[in-house]
């Protein structure tokens, strides 16, 4: 084993060369466009639709069903877990095109995260916003799958989406089941 080498990837005393470089380091440009990417479509779906939100005051809630105020804080946290999701994928230890066929499964569910609001509040098409949801559920799940295999935590936060995706079902459905 050459120290010399792997004391010029930060002396990891315990690690043989190969994982000395295999070590993530943090890239913050890349972390804070990873974070900014969802928490900017989220924010603009917000703005195009906050005017509309009000309807969810006025629909009869399944059981289950949070208050209104909850929302942002949930999908927040939301946003913030896709963007280090997305983040842990693009410096995960993957091959190009792996990272590549992930990213547009992420970027396609959070496309449909973007215009799901829109549908459901500004349009009130529940039946419509619902189809869209059960899409947006299994691109969740093939981003899920896609990711987990480059890093597991990535995985792991796209697990946490797909199971607020999974909620969000249920309640989309309950609402086009009470409006008929």
């Amino acid at each position: 084993m050459n120290h010399s080498k792997v004391c010029n990837y930060g002396c990891f005393s315990d690690m043989n060369a190969d994982q000395a470089e295999r070590k993530p380091r943090v890239h913050v440009l890349t972390l804070i466009c990873s974070l900014m990417i969802p928490i900017l479509v989220g924010c603009f779906s917000t703005l195009l639709t906050m005017d509309d939100m009000n309807v969810y005051g006025t629909l009869v809630r399944p059981p289950l069903a949070p208050p209104g105020w909850l929302f942002p804080i949930i999908w927040g946290v939301m946003y913030v877990l896709m963007g280090l999701a997305a983040y842990f994928v693009l410096t995960g230890f993957s091959g190009p095109l792996r990272k590549w066929i992930a990213m547009s499964f992420y970027y396609t569910q959070l496309m449909m995260n973007f215009f799901w609001p829109i549908l459901f509040f500004t349009y009130s098409r529940y039946t419509l916003s619902l189809a869209w949801l059960i899409v947006m559920w299994w691109m969740t799940f093939v981003c899920m799958f896609k990711f987990y295999r480059i890093r597991k935590i990535a995985g792991v936060f796209m697990g946490i989406i797909l199971a607020w995706t999974t909620y969000a079902i249920y309640l989309n459905f309950a609402y086009v089941l009470y409006t008929r």
